[in-house]
């Protein structure tokens, strides 16, 4: 899998909301929006878009109906 690349981009519309993310993991984000000088919007929002981009969705099985 290829690497994420966290790089300057436009400020297209964007969304306020409110989330809830492990104190392990805020740390991590933390720590590399330090070392990069990149905001932890900017690295969240990237790292959000790679998940999605690279998820493997389970494939789905269809139900029978009932035919009782």
């Amino acid at each position: 899998m290829e690497k994420l690349r966290i790089e300057v981009e436009d400020n297209s519309e964007s969304l306020l909301k409110t989330i809830r993310i492990r104190k392990s993991l805020f740390k991590r984000i933390e720590d590399l929006s330090i070392k990069t000088n990149v905001s932890i919007n900017k690295i969240l929002n990237k790292c959000i878009e790679y998940a999605l981009d690279n998820l493997e969705e389970p494939i789905k099985e269809k139900k029978e109906k009932d035919t009782n």
